[in-house]
């Protein structure tokens, strides 16, 4: 699942590469000034593009930059530059609407199964999730152990989900 603490980190990190990169004679201790001055200070598109290239594809860039781009042009702020914190929250923003989008059938199959609004499914309906999902009934059995271990007869949306990256269900049924 996807964690915006991890994200922030990620973000965090290679902002301190980028900087490290851009001044490779400065000692340490003037990195860390630099890196928590701009923190606090305000970014450019052509710099947020610097930072994360390596962390998103092209396509994912695109988007990005995109939202940038409106975003500053919505706050009336300088379409060259936002605040990193803003930045920041724009790369979340998409981070969070990607994995939407990467759970949005495997939420499909749920919701066709919890018709409780309990928050859980029974282990019959695991079973016709992931009968949906492809899995052959032998393997069921070994995930309902693994997403029901306390055999409460039940399964939550995250034990779903959880079972369902570990075998590389949800690549498959998000990309058709």
């Amino acid at each position: 699942m996807l964690q915006h603490g991890a994200v922030r980190k990620q973000l965090q990190d290679q902002l301190l590469v980028w900087i490290k990169d851009k001044h490779p004679l400065k000692p340490g201790r003037e990195i860390e000034q630099i890196f928590h001055m701009q923190l606090k200070g305000f970014i450019s598109l052509s710099q947020s593009v610097d930072i994360l290239s390596p962390l998103y594809a092209a396509n994912d860039l695109e988007a990005i930059k995109s939202l940038f781009v409106d975003f500053a042009r919505a706050n009336s702020a300088s379409y060259a530059k936002i605040t990193y914190k803003d930045m920041s929250q724009l790369v979340l923003r998409y981070a969070l609407q990607q994995h939407a989008a990467y759970l949005s059938p495997l939420l499909d199959l749920w919701n066709q199964q919890e018709v409780t609004q309990s928050g859980r499914i029974s282990q019959a309906g695991f079973r016709a999730l992931m009968g949906a999902l492809g899995v052959e009934d032998r393997r069921v059995i070994a995930l309902l152990r693994a997403a029901d271990p306390e055999n409460l007869q039940s399964v939550t949306f995250a034990g779903v989900v959880e079972t369902a990256e570990g075998e590389g269900l949800l690549r498959r049924v998000s990309s058709g």
